[in-house]
């Protein structure tokens, strides 16, 4: 097997989309009526060459060189930059995202149809987008309009980086006992003081920003996973013009040095 080779059968793929999901019966609904059966067959198509052309001859490079830290901040391989820039381009990335925010509106099952191609081509690079289209997703459902709009078109385009901070060094499955406090600025702002560890995707120089969803304890709430609220921490503030501005004091500490992938960009 070559280095560009993808680890999936692609006709599996359309048998599992048409003759057992029969995705395209979703096209009766307004929200889906743009994908019949011939357009769904024609982008699963398109994505799993742009996995095999465009993502997986980054792979093997990106694997083997990994990621450095360089001034405090994390720099990825140089060979993953193009596949980055034109997966976001190109809405490979919010293939089922919403169309109010940029994306492609597409049924989720196709969307994770081609997803599954990417991350054969190179999962160092898919992991950036699914931490990143997750975070989107719930800033999107749960998120303030002005957090909507200032956050999720530029996260599903890529130029935003997103990332889930739940554990800490002292708190992996045991999410409750997390330690990160949460104290009110008394201007609609909390100040967050703590550690969080194994982040995924938690810093890159591939994206502009990077916006973490971050959970901590505001004092006097109660103890364990019920005390626990969630907030969203942009490494580098970002003003009302939409300008990138100060930067919030989110520092990364280190590569988390672990056996297997090496972009899946676990820090502390």
């Amino acid at each position: 097997m070559s280095s560009t080779d993808l680890t999936l059968d692609e006709q599996d793929i359309h048998f599992l989309l048409k003759d057992w999901l029969n995705v395209s019966r979703l096209s009766q609904y307004d929200s889906f009526k743009d994908y019949d059966q011939e357009t769904i067959e024609m982008l699963v198509e398109e994505g799993l060459r742009f996995a095999t052309d465009v993502v997986a001859p980054s792979r093997t490079e990106s694997d083997r060189h990994g990621c450095r830290m360089e001034d405090g901040r994390v720099v990825t391989p140089e060979c993953m930059k193009e596949p980055y820039r034109k997966m976001s381009e190109l809405g490979w990335a919010a293939l089922n995202a919403s169309p109010e925010y940029g994306g492609q509106g597409a049924p989720a099952s196709v969307g994770l149809a081609v997803n599954e191609g990417i991350n054969a081509g190179n999962p160092g690079l898919s992991a950036h987008f699914a931490l990143t289209i997750g975070a989107a997703r719930l800033v999107e459902s749960f998120g303030s309009e002005e957090l909507k709009a200032k956050y999720i078109e530029r996260m599903n385009r890529g130029e935003f980086n997103g990332t889930m901070c739940l554990s800490e060094p002292h708190a992996g499955s045991d999410v409750g006992a997390g330690l990160t406090t949460a104290e009110d600025a008394g201007d609609g702002t909390y100040r967050i003081k703590g550690t969080k560890s194994w982040i995924s995707n938690g810093d890159t120089d591939l994206a502009e920003n990077s916006i973490h969803a971050v959970l901590a304890r505001i004092k006097g709430a109660p103890e364990g996973t019920g005390g626990l609220s969630l907030f969203l921490i942009p490494h580098t503030l970002v003003e009302e013009d939409g300008k990138l501005g100060a930067w919030n004091d989110v520092t990364v500490a280190s590569i988390e040095n672990k056996m297997g992938l090496h972009l899946s960009l676990i820090h502390i």
